[in-house]
């Protein structure tokens, strides 16, 4: 099972890192958020995806 997680699904979704984001992950950006360090972040998106979304 965990072979899957690591190699199998990440290929077969097309994920640019080879790995799924890990839990850690988004609250390290939540925090980053939540901190005083983001103030002037407005109207941002982030895309915590390893890659899957393709964009130009």
């Amino acid at each position: 099972m965990q072979q899957a997680l690591d190699e199998v699904v990440p290929q077969s979704m097309g994920i640019s890192s080879g790995r799924i984001s890990e839990a850690a992950e988004v609250a390290d950006l939540v925090l980053f958020l939540a901190s005083a360090r983001s103030a002037n972040t407005t109207g941002a998106e982030f895309t915590l995806d390893g890659g899957q979304v393709k964009t130009l």
